[in-house]
């Protein structure tokens, strides 16, 4: 996980390094003030900071991916109904399960009580 943080935080850094480089030469040229400068930039150039932005879209739905990763607790164990499982804070109690004809296939479903 750590490398993939690294990575999206490389990315980040390459195209902050764009963007702020385009912003400088702006100011510099035209004598704007920096968030004009950053909106010219973009206006002048769509194609080029249109993909920058995209990129950072990205960058942005793999870190949300890999951190919400860090945040899953799964545990497997057998029941037999009546019995409980206790995961944090919460206890579930297994009541059993029923089969249902679905369609074309049987669907298994859990009866489960939860409490906090």
């Amino acid at each position: 996980m750590t490398k993939k943080l690294m990575r999206s935080g490389v990315v980040l850094a390459t195209l902050a390094v764009e963007y702020y480089r385009g912003v400088r030469i702006r100011v510099r040229n035209h004598r704007e003030a920096v968030p004009v400068a950053l909106g010219q930039v973009i206006w002048r150039n769509k194609r080029r900071y249109g993909g920058y932005i995209v990129h950072v879209g990205m960058v942005l739905i793999f870190f949300g991916i890999a951190v919400s990763a860090a945040y899953q607790k799964e545990t497997v164990r057998l029941l037999e109904p009546g019995q409980y499982l206790e995961i944090d804070s919460y206890l579930m109690r297994y009541d059993g399960y029923r089969l249902e004809a679905v369609d074309d296939h049987v669907g298994a479903y859990p009866s489960l009580m939860l409490s906090s």
